[in-house]
């Protein structure tokens, strides 16, 4: 009888740890479960914010301006070794566009 007590005595505390272990659980596997959630919606809100900034970072786009002015004075100077008697000049008598450059021969 003495036994049979403490067989029963034995399998109950082994069914309160059990309880205990699983009460645990259920307290702790919701949290986890929100930290993934908010983790995933950060990133989801971060990252259209990250490629808008990559984008944004980039280079500036090279000055058109400048390659124009490189790209006539090129082609002045092959006027000029080629010993042709072209040349650039401003146009006086355009009146609506007075600093407009004309070709002349």
């Amino acid at each position: 009888m003495q036994a049979e007590r403490a067989e029963v005595g034995r399998q109950r505390d082994l069914l309160e740890s059990d309880r205990r272990e699983w009460d645990e659980r259920e307290r702790r596997e919701p949290v986890l479960a929100a930290v993934i959630s908010s983790a995933a919606l950060l990133i989801a809100c971060g990252l259209p914010l990250l490629i808008v900034a990559g984008l944004l970072i980039q280079d500036p786009p090279a000055d058109s301006a400048g390659e124009a002015c490189n790209e006539l004075l090129d082609q002045v100077v092959e006027l000029t070794d080629a010993g042709e008697p072209h040349r650039l000049e401003i146009d006086p008598t355009d009146p609506s566009s007075p600093g407009k450059l004309t070709h002349q021969t």
